[in-house]
């Protein structure tokens, strides 16, 4: 574990992603290299996001199925997602990349819906430019067959990948 998370703290800005493969300290991993790569830097040129993979998606879906209804007074009453293409491309356009800290990816039940909304921040990270780490406690193979071939293509083109099953 020590080489993995002393590489991701030598290298943060070379990194699109870094997927994480281990048994109880995925959210640790992360957690720590977040702590120490990323505090300083949300005020700077990095906009920094950390958020349950299941969080993310459940906004997603509120979002689009609520998006626009209103209350009495006329007001919407579905929040934008924290984390949407248009705010990634957004940031990007200002000069400032995106870095998403996802966590616990393996415990969401994933729909066709889910499955493309993630997809699309993903890409769009890799687009801009963004980083992305992902934390899961499947083994390579296992994340390969439940995510898809075309997902974990997109995660692994410029990934750093940390197998911690591996000794």
């Amino acid at each position: 574990m020590a080489d993995g998370y002393s590489s991701a703290r030598r290298t943060p800005g070379r990194l699109f992603g870094l997927r994480l493969f281990m048994a109880t300290t995925s959210t640790a991993f992360s957690s720590n290299t977040y702590t120490e790569s990323d505090r300083s830097k949300v005020r700077g040129k990095t906009a920094v996001w950390r958020t349950k993979a299941k969080a993310l998606l459940d906004q997603h879906t509120v979002w689009s199925m609520e998006r626009f209804d209103k209350d009495d007074d006329g007001a919407y009453c579905a929040e934008e997602p924290d984390i949407t293409v248009e705010k990634i491309v957004k940031y990007r356009r200002l000069g400032v990349r995106s870095k998403l800290y996802l966590e616990e990816i393996d415990k969401v039940s994933m729909t066709e819906s889910r499955t493309a909304n993630l997809f699309e921040i993903i890409d769009t990270l890799h687009e801009e430019e963004g980083v992305v780490v992902i934390n899961s406690n499947l083994r390579p193979e296992e994340f390969n067959e439940r995510f898809g071939e075309q997902f974990t293509w997109r995660l692994g083109e410029r990934s750093k990948i940390v197998n911690l099953f591996e000794k």
